[in-house]
């Protein structure tokens, strides 16, 4: 049972299957945007670390992984998202929010965040507070929080939120150029229009765009099309025919992704030549500092600005500024929907609060 568990996925293997090279599914084409090497590899050894999650926890995750496999499956076998459920439209929203928060680049950011909180935060406020205590003076010195898993608790924060996504569409985009959806070791990518305009780069951002490779032809959209008008069928299928779109989707897998490019073949020559777009975007993110900030700018031709999207900007404003009185939010940003905003906030207090449990080893300020 303990072997079951060693070798942990960040992607699920069922996801990485959907991409296979080979008939028996079990070998996939991976590239490393490090070294520059592209080989083919067993899909076990692919975007996986030995104990990445703990045993325990990767056992809380199965699930869920079971759920979207079975989700995920039924959506390619009856090619539309329109007839899904409301129960199965909320395991989507699981998928999605767990596939953006499990990854190795999401723990390194978590990590990272950690350090940061502890070095400008916490131990300037208790050196404060214990100012002529030597003993709590220098137990404070040499807090380190690391033996605290902030990245298990981002996850379940991030399974805890996942209703924020629930106002977004979902959409199916069927690709029908020469050119394939390619993936990663970190799948679902994020793009924004109005991102300068609200400075607002999270799961309640007006605008928000999630994308998710799910086979080398389909491709799992969540849009907000409040503000957008999408270029779509009558059962939510957005037909691509310019290899420009699939080009700027198949750049955010590059740009997202911590290491490994995922595919069913060898593509390396097109990796050659779609290094230009990928160039173009980056240097549109210069200043990209922390994941949910990522914002390609990119105008896709199946999307396009609706008329009266000034107007419904004004209204997720109002949201953000009566969220901040309210003491919701500390920062006054745009909300698009206030009452979700406010359901999500008290599923996500338990978890907070088992936060809070875990942390409860910092000294007394009595």
């Amino acid at each position: 049972m303990m072997t079951e568990y060693k070798i942990q996925h960040f992607v699920p293997q069922w996801y990485q299957k959907n991409f296979a090279s080979d008939s028996s599914k079990k070998q996939i084409w991976v590239h490393d945007i490090r070294s520059g090497e592209i080989a083919q590899q067993t899909i076990y050894e692919t975007a996986q670390e030995d104990d990445f999650y703990g045993v325990e926890f990767e056992k809380f995750l199965k699930p869920f992984e079971q759920n979207s496999a079975e989700l995920i499956k039924t959506i390619l076998t009856i090619d539309q998202i329109k007839q899904l459920s409301p129960v199965s439209i909320g395991k989507l929203h699981k998928f999605f929010t767990l596939q953006m928060y499990r990854t190795k680049t999401s723990k390194i950011i978590a990590d990272k965040a950690v350090k940061r909180h502890l070095e400008t935060d916490l131990k300037p406020k208790y050196k404060f507070l214990f100012q002529g205590q030597p003993e709590k003076l220098e137990y404070v010195e040499n807090l380190d929080l690391s033996d605290i898993d902030f990245f298990k608790h981002d996850i379940k924060m991030a399974l805890a939120s996942s209703e924020a996504l629930s106002d977004l569409k979902f959409f199916l985009i069927e690709n029908k150029t020469k050119i394939p959806f390619i993936t990663s070791d970190d799948p679902i990518t994020v793009n924004n229009y109005f991102f300068k305009k609200t400075g607002y780069p999270g799961l309640f951002s007006p605008g928000l765009q999630l994308f998710c490779p799910v086979t080398p032809r389909i491709t799992l959209a969540l849009i907000h099309d409040d503000v957008y008008h999408v270029q779509t069928n009558s059962d939510q299928k957005i037909i691509l025919n310019q290899e420009t779109d699939v080009n700027y989707l198949n750049s955010f897998q590059f740009l997202k992704c911590n290491k490994q490019i995922i595919s069913d073949k060898n593509y390396s020559s097109y990796y050659s030549t779609l290094q230009k777009t990928i160039g173009e975007i980056q240097s549109k993110n210069k200043s990209v500092k922390s994941l949910e900030e990522i914002n390609y700018g990119i105008h896709f031709s199946f999307i396009r600005f609706n008329p009266k999207s000034s107007q419904k900007l004004a209204v997720y404003s109002k949201n953000g500024q009566n969220a901040q009185r309210a003491g919701k939010t500390r920062v006054n940003k745009p909300i698009r929907n206030e009452t979700i905003f406010d359901s999500v906030i008290q599923k996500t207090e338990t978890v907070i609060r088992d936060f809070l449990v875990e942390i409860n080893s910092l000294p007394s300020t009595q």
